[in-house]
């Protein structure tokens, strides 16, 4: 062989043994609410966060497409509720909107959103248009993480729910699904959503997103704030982001160390590897979370379709009323964790842990269904009384009957030292604001044991997970049992251990 011949050999199979493309992730965030009444500044926080988190992994530069809201540009809106700490109300126009129920947006104020890196509107068009034109450019190996912040809704059917998109209608998780299958099977995606009624997402493992059916054969796994059929916790027009409590708050902080606020979190590595995986953050958030939440990952949606913890034909299957310790044996140590603090936390003790966590919740269940109760006898009370000062206002002013009435302003303005005389001075006035108070703290009351009852079944859940996960191979074909280990090794990544 020539030596030019030789040269040209060498030419051709130069390219036969080049390393193969590095395997990239982009990130894809989405969040706003439908319209500017809901968007709350917190969901803008949130996206702020996230970018954060991203750059304090040394992620700050990759491919993250965000879509908030109304976008950027010209035509962006005033797309931010928020409390103005700032306000000044005239005590005229706090008393009428405490007349008329409309006291909790008096203080709201709204701005344009400022994410200046948003490429467009969270609309269902450009949501579209970027698995259009990105999709085709990820290659198997890549991996897109999804992060929606915004709203959800019920869906039909009920695990068909859905996620708020930018005055446009609510994108279903059958929609999504369908989006997620233009992108090859072999492109990796992790869902992080905490939305209320999010957990309906989980069903993209499935194909068509019908859960109990065919298993799609992309790789694709979630972490959602709570189950299809349950509100979450978050989505607030405070701008202290010390009261922020959403699913995202503290799977965040997990994966990055620091809350939003720059605490230090307690170490959450729970099986001692040098890393946080997303599984540990999720563990870490049903542990820590003091919220109404009832977090749910995608391995848990596969075990609940098609595992069992008691069967007619499979005799002698683990029910998660087995004997404590022996159900901890079989959990991962993210689950231990969460079930010795959530032990710990509820008074849980002995070998029957379950009988005790169904009989603590019961107790919290009656609880507030007599709270519940008392509620709503002092709120009927209390708007009685407001309907009977609204009269009398009423009757001296009729014009006020109609917020849009061209004398209203002047009223306000002009005589608004009157009104508020008149209605301060009734005593009607002051019994109202006496209950409304008891109203208040009757709420404060019930939300916090609703949030205790929230932990038991967090407990619950994850030892049924743990008896389910330990009979799948008795009840569930091969490539179930398959499936169900890859959605775990998804689970069980980071932010930053790619290949």
């Amino acid at each position: 062989m020539t030596p030019l011949r030789r040269a040209g050999l060498a030419v051709v199979l130069l390219p036969l043994f080049a390393p193969p493309a590095r395997a990239i992730d982009r990130y894809l965030s989405i969040g706003g609410g439908a319209s500017a009444s809901n968007s709350q500044i917190s969901l803008e926080n949130n996206i702020f966060f996230w970018q954060k988190v991203l750059a304090d992994a040394g992620l700050g530069g990759a491919a993250h497409d965000i879509y908030f809201a109304s976008g950027t540009g010209a035509r962006r809106a005033r797309d931010v509720v928020f409390n103005d700490p700032n306000a000044s109300v005239p005590r005229v126009n706090e008393l009428m909107a405490t007349l008329m129920d409309r006291q909790d947006d008096l203080f709201l104020s709204y701005r344009q959103n400022q994410v200046a890196a948003a490429r467009g509107p969270a609309n269902r068009r450009a949501i579209t248009q970027w698995f259009e034109r990105v999709g085709p450019t990820m290659a198997g190996g890549d991996r897109l993480i999804l992060y929606f912040t915004g709203h959800g809704g019920k869906g039909n059917p009920a695990r068909n729910t859905t996620m708020d998109l930018w005055n446009d209608n609510p994108m279903t998780v059958r929609d999504l699904t369908a989006l997620l299958d233009r992108l090859s099977p072999r492109v990796r995606v992790v869902l992080i959503m905490v939305q209320c009624h999010s957990g309906g997402f989980g069903d993209v493992i499935f194909r068509d997103a019908v859960a109990g059916g065919p298993l799609t054969p992309a790789r694709r796994c979630g972490f959602f704030a709570t189950s299809h059929d349950r509100l979450a916790a978050g989505c607030t027009p405070d701008v202290n982001e010390k009261d922020y409590h959403d699913y995202s708050t503290s799977f965040f902080a997990a994966l990055d160390g620091r809350t939003r606020t720059g605490d230090p979190v307690a170490a959450c590595d729970y099986d001692g590897d040098g890393r946080v995986s997303f599984a540990e953050a999720h563990a870490y958030t049903q542990l820590t979370s003091d919220t109404i939440d009832i977090p749910i990952t995608t391995s848990d949606t596969l075990l609940r379709s098609f595992s069992k913890t008691t069967s007619r034909s499979t005799p002698g299957l683990l029910s998660p009323a087995a004997p404590y310790p022996r159900l901890l044996k079989l959990a991962t140590p993210a689950q231990c964790a969460v079930l010795d603090g959530l032990s710990q936390q509820l008074s849980l003790a002995g070998d029957d842990r379950a009988k005790a966590a169904r009989e603590t919740a019961d107790a919290i269940d009656r609880e507030r269904r007599a709270i519940d109760r008392d509620r709503n006898r002092v709120n009927r009370e209390a708007g009685q009384l407001r309907n009977a000062v609204r009269y009398q206002v009423r009757a001296r002013w009729p014009e006020l009957s109609n917020a849009y009435h061209p004398k209203v302003e002047s009223i306000l303005h002009d005589q608004g030292d009157a009104v508020v005389r008149m209605i301060e001075s009734d005593p009607d006035f002051k019994r109202m604001q006496e209950l409304e108070h008891q109203v208040k703290d009757m709420d404060d009351q019930s939300s916090g044991l609703e949030k205790k009852w929230a932990k038991c079944q967090r407990f619950l859940q994850t030892l049924d997970t743990v008896a389910l996960a330990a009979n799948l191979e008795k009840v569930a074909p091969a490539n179930v049992v398959r499936k169900y280990h890859e959605v775990l090794e998804e689970e069980a990544d980071t932010l930053t251990s790619r290949p």
